[in-house]
């Protein structure tokens, strides 16, 4: 699934757990649910989110 849908549904996931997980939780839940991208962990890596280490 591509497009506005996917980005929509990416975007919703992304603040829910945002707000109640710590940041490094969050992304570590987001790439184990296959919902963070490479660019967004891509990013992450470059502001030095340590998401890997839990």
């Amino acid at each position: 699934v591509e497009g506005p849908a996917l980005q929509e549904k990416q975007t919703y996931f992304n603040r829910f757990l945002a707000h109640r997980l710590p940041d490094r939780a969050a992304t570590y839940c987001l790439q184990m649910c296959g919902l963070l991208t490479d660019e967004e962990r891509a990013v992450k890596e470059r502001h030095g989110s340590s998401w890997t280490t839990i």
